[in-house]
C-alpha cells in the first residue's frame, strides 16, 4: 500500500538527493552542500563493526574482497590476519536501498510522480469547488 501514497515518493525524491545544490540571483547567492543524504560516505562505530576471523594464510581484504564486491561494505583493516572488522555499507545508498528500498536514480522520478498527486488533486477539487 506504500506506494500508493505520495510521501512515499516525496521522501525518496528527497532523500536520494545528493551533491551540491545551488541558489543564485542578484540578491541572494548560497550553495547547500549534500541537501539530503544520497551519495555519502558512511563510517560506522566500533559497535556497529562484525568482527570476523579470516582462515590461516588469508588476510582480511582478500578473505572478503568477493564478498564486499557482491554485498558492499568495507573492512577497517584490510591487512589483518585476525579480527577483520566489517561495516556492511559504505554510502548511504548501499544502506537504504535494502532497508528502506530508497533509490538514488529513482529521485528525479519520484520528484515527476509527486508532482502527478498535485496535479491531479488540484485538477479534480477545482472543478468541485465551482459547483459548490
Amino acid at each position: 500500500m506504500y506506494r500508493l501514497s505520495p510521501y512515499t515518493y516525496l521522501i525518496e525524491a528527497l532523500l536520494g538527493q545528493g551533491g551540491t545544490l545551488s541558489f543564485g540571483c542578484v540578491f541572494f547567492n548560497a550553495k547547500m552542500h549534500r541537501a539530503a543524504i544520497g551519495h555519502m560516505e558512511i563510517n560506522c562505530s566500533a559497535t556497529e563493526l562484525v568482527t570476523v576471523d579470516p582462515p590461516s594464510g588469508q588476510t582480511c581484504g582478500s578473505f572478503l574482497q568477493e564478498y564486499i564486491s557482491r554485498s558492499g561494505g568495507y573492512i577497517t583493516n584490510p591487512d589483518a590476519t585476525a579480527g577483520c572488522q566489517y561495516c556492511s555499507a559504505r554510502t548511504t545508498d548501499e544502506w537504504m536501498e535494502p532497508n528502506f528500498n530508497i533509490l538514488y536514480s529513482n529521485h528525479w522520478r519520484d520528484f515527476g510522480i509527486f508532482w502527478g498527486y498535485i496535479v491531479f488533486n488540484v485538477s479534480h477539487v477545482i472543478p468541485a469547488m465551482s459547483s459548490i
